[in-house]
Protein backbone atom coordinates (compact mmCIF):
# COMPACT_ATOMS: atom_id res chain seq x y z
CA UNK A 1 0.00 0.00 0.00
CA UNK A 2 1.09 3.56 -0.63
CA UNK A 3 0.54 6.51 1.64
CA UNK A 4 -2.66 7.53 -0.13
CA UNK A 5 -4.82 5.06 1.70
CA UNK A 6 -8.00 6.39 0.13
CA UNK A 7 -6.93 5.07 -3.27
CA UNK A 8 -4.58 2.15 -2.79
CA UNK A 9 -5.97 0.29 0.26
CA UNK A 10 -6.87 -3.17 -0.94
CA UNK A 11 -10.57 -3.96 -1.43
CA UNK A 12 -11.68 -7.28 -0.01
CA UNK A 13 -15.30 -7.38 1.07
CA UNK A 14 -16.49 -7.43 4.65
CA UNK A 15 -14.45 -7.95 7.79
CA UNK A 16 -16.79 -10.82 8.62
CA UNK A 17 -15.49 -12.64 5.57
CA UNK A 18 -11.94 -12.04 6.72
CA UNK A 19 -12.63 -13.54 10.12
CA UNK A 20 -14.43 -16.50 8.53
CA UNK A 21 -11.26 -17.13 6.55
CA UNK A 22 -9.31 -17.14 9.80
CA UNK A 23 -11.72 -19.62 11.38
CA UNK A 24 -11.60 -21.97 8.41
CA UNK A 25 -7.84 -21.79 8.09
CA UNK A 26 -6.98 -22.54 11.70
CA UNK A 27 -3.61 -21.51 13.18
CA UNK A 28 -1.06 -23.12 10.92
CA UNK A 29 2.18 -21.12 11.45
CA UNK A 30 3.63 -22.75 8.35
CA UNK A 31 1.18 -20.95 6.07
CA UNK A 32 0.47 -17.41 7.23
CA UNK A 33 -2.45 -15.91 5.37
CA UNK A 34 -2.61 -12.42 3.90
CA UNK A 35 -5.04 -10.04 5.55
CA UNK A 36 -7.34 -8.41 2.99
CA UNK A 37 -8.10 -4.86 4.11
CA UNK A 38 -11.49 -3.25 3.53
CA UNK A 39 -11.64 0.12 1.87
CA UNK A 40 -11.82 3.19 4.06
CA UNK A 41 -14.20 6.11 3.67
CA UNK A 42 -13.20 9.50 5.00
CA UNK A 43 -15.79 11.23 7.18
CA UNK A 44 -15.68 14.54 5.41
CA UNK A 45 -12.67 15.72 3.44
CA UNK A 46 -9.60 13.52 3.29
CA UNK A 47 -6.38 14.93 4.80
CA UNK A 48 -4.48 17.48 2.73
CA UNK A 49 -1.38 19.60 3.20
CA UNK A 50 2.34 19.43 2.49
CA UNK A 51 3.03 16.94 5.29
CA UNK A 52 0.65 14.40 3.75
CA UNK A 53 3.18 14.00 0.92
CA UNK A 54 6.03 13.30 3.36
CA UNK A 55 7.30 9.71 3.17
CA UNK A 56 7.33 9.34 6.97
CA UNK A 57 3.72 10.50 7.26
CA UNK A 58 2.68 8.16 4.44
CA UNK A 59 4.29 5.26 6.31
CA UNK A 60 2.40 6.23 9.45
CA UNK A 61 -0.93 6.32 7.61
CA UNK A 62 -0.24 2.90 6.11
CA UNK A 63 0.71 1.49 9.50
CA UNK A 64 -2.55 2.71 11.05
CA UNK A 65 -4.62 0.84 8.44
CA UNK A 66 -2.47 -2.29 8.77
CA UNK A 67 -2.82 -2.47 12.56
CA UNK A 68 -6.59 -1.97 12.46
CA UNK A 69 -6.96 -4.71 9.84
CA UNK A 70 -4.77 -7.09 11.86
CA UNK A 71 -6.89 -6.40 14.94
CA UNK A 72 -10.07 -7.36 13.11
CA UNK A 73 -8.59 -10.53 11.60
CA UNK A 74 -6.62 -11.60 14.71
CA UNK A 75 -3.78 -12.13 12.24
CA UNK A 76 -0.46 -10.33 12.78
CA UNK A 77 1.60 -11.93 10.02
CA UNK A 78 0.47 -9.86 7.04
CA UNK A 79 3.12 -8.14 4.92
CA UNK A 80 1.48 -4.74 5.32
CA UNK A 81 1.90 -4.96 9.11
CA UNK A 82 5.43 -6.35 9.06
CA UNK A 83 6.41 -3.68 6.52
CA UNK A 84 5.27 -0.78 8.71
CA UNK A 85 5.85 -1.89 12.33
CA UNK A 86 8.93 -3.05 14.21
CA UNK A 87 8.72 -6.81 14.73
CA UNK A 88 8.88 -6.47 18.51
CA UNK A 89 5.80 -4.25 18.50
CA UNK A 90 3.96 -6.70 16.23
CA UNK A 91 4.66 -9.53 18.65
CA UNK A 92 3.48 -7.48 21.60
CA UNK A 93 0.27 -6.54 19.77
CA UNK A 94 -0.38 -10.21 18.98
CA UNK A 95 0.17 -11.21 22.61
CA UNK A 96 -2.17 -8.49 23.79
CA UNK A 97 -4.82 -9.80 21.37
CA UNK A 98 -4.36 -13.35 22.72
CA UNK A 99 -4.79 -12.15 26.29
CA UNK A 100 -7.90 -10.16 25.44
CA UNK A 101 -9.58 -13.00 23.55
CA UNK A 102 -8.74 -15.50 26.29
CA UNK A 103 -10.58 -13.22 28.70
CA UNK A 104 -13.57 -12.89 26.40
CA UNK A 105 -12.78 -9.33 25.39
CA UNK A 106 -12.82 -8.90 21.61
CA UNK A 107 -11.77 -5.63 20.00
CA UNK A 108 -13.06 -4.62 16.58
CA UNK A 109 -11.60 -1.58 14.85
CA UNK A 110 -14.11 0.50 12.93
CA UNK A 111 -11.21 2.16 11.12
CA UNK A 112 -7.58 3.20 11.47
CA UNK A 113 -6.38 5.46 14.25
CA UNK A 114 -7.08 9.05 13.14
CA UNK A 115 -4.36 11.67 13.27
CA UNK A 116 -3.16 14.96 11.83
CA UNK A 117 0.60 15.40 11.26
CA UNK A 118 2.02 18.57 12.77
CA UNK A 119 5.77 18.25 12.15
CA UNK A 120 8.42 15.78 11.01
CA UNK A 121 11.83 15.88 12.71
CA UNK A 122 14.60 13.99 10.88
CA UNK A 123 17.23 12.22 12.99
CA UNK A 124 20.47 10.31 12.34
CA UNK A 125 20.98 11.86 8.93
CA UNK A 126 17.51 10.91 7.77
CA UNK A 127 17.68 7.28 8.94
CA UNK A 128 15.09 7.95 11.64
CA UNK A 129 12.34 10.48 12.21
CA UNK A 130 9.92 11.66 14.86
CA UNK A 131 6.49 12.43 13.44
CA UNK A 132 4.59 14.85 15.64
CA UNK A 133 0.86 14.21 15.44
CA UNK A 134 -2.43 15.18 17.00
CA UNK A 135 -4.41 11.99 17.33
CA UNK A 136 -7.43 10.25 18.78
CA UNK A 137 -7.90 6.60 19.80
CA UNK A 138 -8.61 3.98 17.17
CA UNK A 139 -12.41 3.91 16.72
CA UNK A 140 -13.69 0.65 18.21
CA UNK A 141 -17.04 -1.09 17.77
CA UNK A 142 -17.62 -1.15 21.52
CA UNK A 143 -17.11 2.61 21.70
CA UNK A 144 -19.13 4.33 19.03
CA UNK A 145 -17.54 7.66 18.03
CA UNK A 146 -20.99 9.25 18.20
CA UNK A 147 -21.54 8.20 21.81
CA UNK A 148 -18.18 8.62 23.49
CA UNK A 149 -16.35 11.86 24.20
CA UNK A 150 -13.06 11.62 22.33
CA UNK A 151 -10.22 13.90 23.36
CA UNK A 152 -7.28 14.68 21.14
CA UNK A 153 -3.76 14.06 22.37
CA UNK A 154 -0.26 14.93 21.22
CA UNK A 155 2.02 12.05 20.29
CA UNK A 156 5.53 11.57 18.92
CA UNK A 157 5.80 8.53 16.69
CA UNK A 158 9.35 7.29 16.16
CA UNK A 159 10.08 5.61 12.82
CA UNK A 160 13.19 3.95 11.42
CA UNK A 161 14.32 3.55 7.80
CA UNK A 162 15.49 -0.05 7.46
CA UNK A 163 17.86 -1.66 4.98
CA UNK A 164 14.95 -2.91 2.87
CA UNK A 165 13.84 0.68 2.28
CA UNK A 166 10.75 0.42 4.50
CA UNK A 167 9.92 2.87 7.29
CA UNK A 168 8.76 1.12 10.46
CA UNK A 169 7.27 2.43 13.69
CA UNK A 170 9.52 1.85 16.68
CA UNK A 171 7.77 3.79 19.46
CA UNK A 172 5.06 6.28 20.40
CA UNK A 173 5.58 8.67 23.30
CA UNK A 174 3.96 11.83 24.67
CA UNK A 175 5.84 15.09 24.12
CA UNK A 176 7.38 17.09 26.99
CA UNK A 177 8.33 20.69 27.61
CA UNK A 178 11.20 20.46 25.10
CA UNK A 179 8.81 20.00 22.19
CA UNK A 180 8.01 23.47 20.92
CA UNK A 181 6.66 24.28 17.45
CA UNK A 182 8.46 26.73 15.13
CA UNK A 183 5.92 29.45 16.00
CA UNK A 184 6.77 29.09 19.70
CA UNK A 185 3.67 27.14 20.75
CA UNK A 186 4.08 24.23 23.11
CA UNK A 187 3.23 20.93 21.42
CA UNK A 188 0.92 19.23 23.89
CA UNK A 189 -2.65 17.99 24.34
CA UNK A 190 -3.97 21.53 24.76
CA UNK A 191 -2.49 22.49 21.38
CA UNK A 192 -4.18 19.48 19.75
CA UNK A 193 -7.60 20.50 21.08
CA UNK A 194 -7.75 23.11 18.31
CA UNK A 195 -6.35 20.91 15.49
CA UNK A 196 -8.89 19.32 13.09
CA UNK A 197 -8.33 15.55 12.91
CA UNK A 198 -9.47 13.65 9.82
CA UNK A 199 -11.27 10.37 10.49
CA UNK A 200 -11.93 7.37 8.29
CA UNK A 201 -13.99 4.21 8.80
CA UNK A 202 -13.76 0.82 7.17
CA UNK A 203 -16.34 0.22 4.48
CA UNK A 204 -18.16 -2.09 4.93
CA UNK A 205 -18.13 -2.02 8.73
CA UNK A 206 -16.60 -5.04 10.52
CA UNK A 207 -18.67 -7.61 12.40
CA UNK A 208 -18.14 -8.15 16.13
CA UNK A 209 -20.04 -11.46 16.29
CA UNK A 210 -17.50 -13.40 14.22
CA UNK A 211 -14.57 -12.16 16.30
CA UNK A 212 -16.34 -13.15 19.50
CA UNK A 213 -16.14 -16.78 18.39
CA UNK A 214 -12.34 -16.68 18.53
CA UNK A 215 -10.06 -17.31 21.48
CA UNK A 216 -6.38 -16.67 22.10
CA UNK A 217 -5.30 -19.82 20.25
CA UNK A 218 -6.77 -18.41 17.03
CA UNK A 219 -4.44 -15.42 16.95
CA UNK A 220 -1.86 -15.75 14.19
CA UNK A 221 1.53 -14.20 14.99
CA UNK A 222 5.10 -14.26 13.64
CA UNK A 223 7.47 -16.70 15.34
CA UNK A 224 8.54 -15.23 18.67
CA UNK A 225 12.28 -14.87 19.37
CA UNK A 226 13.60 -15.57 22.84
CA UNK A 227 14.11 -11.98 24.15
CA UNK A 228 11.23 -10.22 25.88
CA UNK A 229 10.24 -6.95 24.29
CA UNK A 230 9.83 -4.45 27.13
CA UNK A 231 8.02 -1.79 25.13
CA UNK A 232 4.49 -0.50 24.96
CA UNK A 233 2.58 -1.12 21.75
CA UNK A 234 1.48 2.16 20.17
CA UNK A 235 -2.17 2.04 19.15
Amino acid sequence: MSGDVTVLVRRAGSAAALISLLLLGGCNPEAPRPVPTPSIAWRGARPTGDLEDDAWVKALRESAVALAAATNAANYTDESLMRTWDEGLVLRAAQRARNSLDHGSASVALGPRPFTPVDVQLLDGGQRADVWICTEPMPMLEKSPSEVLVEAEAKLYGLRLDADGERRITAATPPDERHVLPDGQQFDDDYCDSVPIARALFEPAPDLEALLRLDGDDVVAPPSPSPTFAVEVPE
